[in-house]
């Protein structure tokens, strides 16, 4: 698949990752936690699933924060397709690839987000190729919290 993204520039070719439907609210991360993404190890997507909606967001920032290694982290609310999914991990795993090492990973979503609307998103238009058919969708990345800020201290913050 070719994907056009802002961010990254010209068009990329990438693999979606294969994923099987949930049966319930999830997050599928990029690899797994504490793995070193020097040696490779721990490579693949991971998913972790029964989650209850009003924590899916914050867990998915304790992800990004606690296991920065293990990113993109992508919310997946129950009922969104699977390829939607797939194409999130993809522009998730494009914004690791162009962003400094050492960072908060991503926290992206193929719909737009089961939060609250005080928290920060960016939209990132997508381009993509599908086997020849043009597709056009937006994916959600969630603005993480800087390390010790307090969230709820935050969103009073963003709101005023």
């Amino acid at each position: 698949m070719t994907i056009i993204l802002g961010e990254v520039g010209g068009p990329v070719t990438v693999e979606l990752p294969e994923l099987r439907a949930l049966k319930a609210d999830g997050l599928v991360l990029g690899r797994s936690p504490g793995s070193d993404p020097v040696d490779g190890g721990g490579c693949g997507w991971a998913t972790v699933e029964y989650l209850s909606r009003p924590y899916l967001v914050r867990l998915a920032f304790e992800f990004a924060r606690h296991y920065p290694e293990a990113g993109p982290v992508v919310l997946w609310p129950l009922g969104v397709a699977v390829e939607l999914t797939a194409v999130a991990c993809a522009v998730g795993g494009l914004l690791v690839g162009v962003r400094p090492v050492g960072l908060v990973a991503p926290v992206v979503c193929a719909v737009r987000p089961p939060m609250r609307r005080s928290r920060l998103a960016r939209c990132h238009d997508v381009r993509a190729d599908l086997d020849g058919c043009a597709v056009s969708l937006v994916v959600w990345e969630l603005v993480v919290p800087a390390r010790g800020v307090c969230l709820s201290g935050a969103m009073r913050a963003v709101a005023a």
